[in-house]
């Protein structure tokens, strides 16, 4: 039994033309192995896309790691240290930021509950490298997607390669397959030798053993052996 754990945005989804094969090559997957979803989303940005494309999973990564949902249960989830998640607030100028958004487990949350991610959404580039450089003295992991002017923030506990060896023990696979694209699949595809995506970040493609077009390229040459 294998399992394969690709990141969503511009992996699993580049473009909609090449959905319903990947779509396709994924349930067929399943029929013998394990198939996770692993995205910087949270869980109801996620189930919007899974429901437009009847996406098939058999566990789903959100949060950059921060939570792990099967059969639409959560069975991991790891919150900011809420003395930290207060700091970092602090450090913020809300008024200089396009979007806030707190993350739970699978709702969105308000300030002053537990945080499983913090996403910051800003108007310009110098404000995101300047609240950057202010929170990376806390004890998180930071995500910074310059091309779209957003940030995430979760647990230095919390990362894709994390919750990938969560699953990989819970199912004892050790045939592990992982493809990205993006600063947050850094680590994943560094661990395990993975693979990215043809438009994945320059830094990305340096680790990566091979760029596919689509994932279900990747999954009929992993069924293929």
């Amino acid at each position: 039994m294998k399992l394969l754990v690709t990141d969503y945005d511009n992996t699993f989804h580049i473009n909609d033309s090449d959905m319903a094969e990947n779509v396709t090559a994924a349930k067929e997957f399943m029929h013998d192995n394990v198939f996770a979803i692993a995205t910087g989303r949270n869980y109801t940005s996620f189930m919007k896309q899974k429901e437009l494309y009847d996406i098939p999973y058999n566990y789903l990564i959100t949060n950059n790691g921060a939570t792990i949902i099967k059969n639409n249960e959560i069975i991991y989830n790891e919150f900011l240290d809420d003395n930290i998640k207060n700091s970092i607030l602090k450090e913020v100028d809300f008024d200089k930021l396009e979007k806030i958004v707190c993350c739970g487990g699978k709702d969105d949350v308000t300030i002053n509950d537990s945080v499983s991610k913090l996403y910051f959404k800003f108007y310009d580039y110098e404000e995101a490298k300047r609240i950057q450089g202010l929170i990376s003295k806390y004890d998180v992991n930071i995500f910074l997607y310059t091309d779209v002017l957003s940030m995430d923030v979760v647990s230095k506990n919390v990362g894709k390669e994390k919750a990938i060896k969560y699953i990989a023990d819970l199912e004892n696979i050790e045939d592990v397959y992982v493809i990205g694209d993006s600063v947050n699949d850094y680590e994943m595809i560094k661990e395990y030798q993975g693979y990215c995506s043809v438009v994945a970040k320059e830094q990305i493609k340096e680790i990566s053993k091979k760029q596919y077009s689509k994932v279900a390229d990747l999954i009929n040459e992993i069924m293929e052996g």
